[in-house]
């Protein structure tokens, strides 16, 4: 496994909230007077002493060992708070949100979006059919709900909040493509083999956020772009489905960039997507590059957001050099724009 040289991040305006009040503890020992028999012990007061009684040495011992062993509880649990809350646009945000106990971000989404969920306890998340496990994170429990790209609009609760998803409608688009294109289209034997290698790369996600709690997601490229997320695509005059990514025009050998820090789960040269990388991004979401030219990275590689993992081609499916990128979550694929220019904890200040 090679791992990516780490860059040295200028880290300012680091936050130190503290969700946690710090608990003081008040000896219980106060005086203690050790005889032969057993200790005397008090803790002074206003009024005077308060005698707890007459322990043994050993009692005196474990009851020491319990108060250290809580301090030590306590300070792990402030380190995961303030860990947690870094994540959050603002303190007031993070206190709000993790006081809470479901919180939905964002609360408002369309259809083909994605949402993510913490609650303050373990468990799982019933949504559309299927469960979701929520995983530990700092303080809370947390996971990703992608949101169907066919989903009526509405209300719909999880736990204690409601969800709203808008009306949208996604438009045409009709494109020509040759017999050649149109052959490697109906290998279905060979599209289905290069399918399970995809599934078992996105069946195995790292159990925990693998971006930092500072790092906005960011363009794999630069380009105009020529088919947005969710355009209902016609090829050679019949329908092909919906395109659930964004396509952005480039010269055959334009760096590919990683849209954040994680780690390669596959990449490999597939039969209809061409030079294809995988990047798991933790907490089963997955960014997807394909038709590249050429691939920089192996699988297992750790990258950072900006490595340069791959360059712009036409390989596979494809009509032009150009770079079809999209995240997936838990399996399906979901609009990157909500997360491009900011991240799943901040989406307050997504860029369209």
């Amino acid at each position: 496994m090679k791992t990516h040289k780490r860059r040295q991040k200028n880290k300012t305006g680091k936050k130190s909230f503290v969700v946690f009040t710090t608990l003081l503890f008040m000896g219980l020992i106060g005086f203690v007077f050790i005889s032969q028999t057993g200790a005397k012990t008090t803790i002074p007061g206003k009024y005077g002493e308060t005698s707890l009684g007459t322990f043994a040495p050993g009692v005196i011992r474990e009851i020491t060992l319990k108060q250290k062993q809580e301090e030590i509880r306590l300070l792990q649990e402030r380190k995961k708070a303030n860990m947690e809350a870094a994540y959050f646009s603002t303190d007031q945000t993070a206190e709000s949100i993790m006081n809470s106990e479901w919180a939905i971000m964002p609360e408002v989404a369309s259809r083909g979006d994605v949402v993510l969920v913490r609650h303050n306890k373990p468990g799982k998340v019933s949504w559309q059919g299927k469960e979701y496990t929520l995983t530990s994170f700092g303080t809370g429990y947390y996971t990703y709900l992608p949101i169907p790209i066919n989903l009526d609009s509405g209300s719909y609760s999880i736990g204690n909040k409601t969800l709203t998803i808008q009306p949208k409608t996604f438009e045409k688009q009709y494109i020509q493509v040759s017999e050649e294109n149109q052959n490697i289209a109906r290998d279905t034997e060979q599209i289905m083999k290069d399918q399970a290698k995809i599934d078992k790369a996105r069946s195995q996600s790292a159990d925990e956020f693998l971006f930092p709690a500072d790092s906005a997601f960011i363009k794999p490229i630069e380009g105009p772009v020529t088919t947005p997320f969710g355009y209902t695509r016609y090829i050679n005059g019949e329908y092909s489905g919906s395109h659930t990514a964004i396509d952005w025009a480039a010269p055959t050998g334009t760096p590919v960039k990683a849209t954040n820090d994680g780690v390669v789960a596959l990449a490999d040269n597939l039969h209809l997507t061409g030079n294809s990388v995988y990047i798991d991004h933790g907490m089963d979401m997955f960014s997807q590059y394909i038709h590249m030219s050429e691939l920089n990275v192996e699988a297992g590689d750790k990258v950072e957001k900006g490595d340069i993992i791959g360059k712009v081609g036409s390989t596979g499916f494809s009509t032009g050099p150009h770079m079809h990128f999209t995240f997936w979550v838990h399996n399906v694929p979901v609009n990157p724009n909500l997360y491009l220019g900011t991240t799943p904890f901040q989406t307050d200040k997504q860029v369209e």
